[in-house]
């Protein structure tokens, strides 16, 4: 199974679009914007839409991401 990271690109780290096989999402268990950013692909037009219109967890979450940078 594949997901795809939609949060900023956080130099270093990930870059948005990513896509992570599950076995690697726990390096990114430390960092729970980015966690919560790592989405099935089945998922991707759902969670963009969300993180679009604001005021939900996945546009939390994405804004967090921009800070990191």
């Amino acid at each position: 199974t594949v997901y795809v990271y939609l949060g900023a690109t956080i130099r270093g780290l990930i870059q948005n679009g990513s896509v992570i096989k599950a076995g690697d999402i726990e390096k990114y268990s430390k960092y729970p914007a980015v966690a919560r950013l790592i989405v099935e692909p089945s998922a991707i037009a759902e969670v963009k839409a969300k993180i679009r219109n604001g005021g939900n967890l996945y546009a939390i979450a994405y804004q967090k991401t921009v800070e990191y940078k």
